[in-house]
């Protein structure tokens, strides 16, 4: 069981992809589940056998995420949380203070530190280009 507290409204993504385990992964109210648990969203294989699950939240929300193993599996596993993935600089805003933060990488000759990399790379797929920018920008422009 784990705890996550967003500090922003909108949809947050939990992702066990990169585990070395078939994950199974369940997320719940503030609460643990009685006897008949309705989670907020489950998942048993999103990316081969790893889980991953996208749902509202509210930043005085409280969400308890519950990772086990298909019939008991185990491993090493890797949790990520991510809620608007076009809010870089992770101010609850999606404005030219990301796109500068998008821009960076590039006029560094590259990625400063791992978590500049993780953060700019808007669509996760290692590399921080122009469909990163793409993305920020239609964030930018929906209501």
């Amino acid at each position: 069981w784990y705890r996550y507290h967003p500090t922003c409204r909108g949809d947050a993504t939990v992702s066990l992809c990169g585990s070395t385990f078939d994950t199974k992964l369940a997320v719940y109210g503030r609460f643990c589940p009685a006897e008949t648990p309705e989670a907020i969203a489950c998942n048993d294989d999103y990316c081969f056998t790893q889980s991953q699950v996208t749902f509202p939240v509210n930043p005085r929300g409280e969400y308890l995420l519950r990772i086990g193993g298909y019939h008991g599996a185990q491993g090493s596993g890797s949790i990520t949380i991510y809620t608007n993935p076009a809010d870089i600089n992770q101010d609850c805003f999606v404005n030219l203070l990301d796109a500068a933060q998008l821009a960076y990488p590039w006029q560094a000759g590259g990625c400063v530190t791992p978590t500049w990399c993780n953060r700019a790379d808007i669509n996760h797929d290692g590399f921080v280009n122009m469909l990163d920018l793409m993305i920020l920008v239609e964030n930018w422009l929906e209501p």
